[in-house]
């Protein structure tokens, strides 16, 4: 009888160790997650990339900067925020100087065999949009199109395209408008399936982390659906 009590024992024991050990599974190279905790602060480097991170006078300001304010107040933190350009920062972040790095990075991203990567959260598609009604749009060939993003620009002039900077996409007139299709929505156009491009969205940390991406990838699909609405609501700015 004492010997099957002692049994029982161990294995609840055991079964106990291995359900604590397995929730902070899997394991940060650096310890990350826990320098987080016990600082209180989330170490968050920002590229200038309208709408995703958007340089204000104040705080800044964007839906990855919201992301990120979120996300470090459910790790009972605060962001810090560090300015940048890609080199600097992610250079910073492959060396574990920030926990993380926001700006509209894709999973396309060069410097994905020297950082760590979230798998992507959100796809942005970018296509051509027209005016309810509108029949006379026929294609690409010859016709002017309206475009904040000069990548875009490029694109189109490679479909025969006539692209027509504005500096912001409410004042794309009559012309149709060539835009993420969150905007395109948000503005009420048609998108005409052109399929111009396609940005998948992650959010960079440091390499190895994999504790700190568990829980960001697990925060990010939670706000899946609210990304578009994150997006249309930023202030207006043109998109380089």
């Amino acid at each position: 009888m004492a010997l099957s009590r002692l049994t029982t024992a161990a294995v609840v024991f055991a079964a106990l160790s291995l359900g604590s050990s397995c929730a902070e599974l899997p394991k940060d190279q650096k310890g990350t997650v826990d320098h987080i905790q016990l600082s209180g602060i989330v170490r968050v480097g920002l590229i200038e990339n309208p709408p995703w991170v958007i340089r204000t006078a104040g705080e800044p300001a964007g839906a990855e900067v919201d992301l990120m304010r979120e996300f470090a107040a459910e790790q009972d933190a605060r962001p810090e925020w560090y300015w940048g350009g890609e080199e600097k920062l992610l250079g910073a972040l492959e060396k574990f100087e920030l926990d993380a790095v926001a700006g509209g990075l894709s999973d396309q991203t060069p410097w994905s065999a020297r950082v760590g990567l979230t798998r992507y959260y959100f796809e942005e598609k970018f296509d051509v949009g027209t005016r309810p009604g509108d029949t006379a749009f026929n294609g690409l060939k010859g016709r002017q199109i309206a475009v904040t993003d000069t990548r875009l620009a490029g694109i189109l002039r490679e479909k025969g395209a006539d692209p027509v900077p504005v500096a912001v996409a409410e004042e794309h007139g009559k012309r149709p408008l060539a835009a993420a299709d969150w905007e395109l929505a948000r503005l009420g156009l048609t998108p005409a399936n052109q399929n111009l491009l396609k940005d998948r969205h992650v959010v960079a940390v440091p390499p190895g982390e994999n504790q700190l991406v568990k829980r960001l990838e697990e925060f990010l699909s939670r706000r899946h659906d609210r990304i578009p609405s994150m997006l249309g609501r930023q202030p207006e700015v043109s998109r380089r």
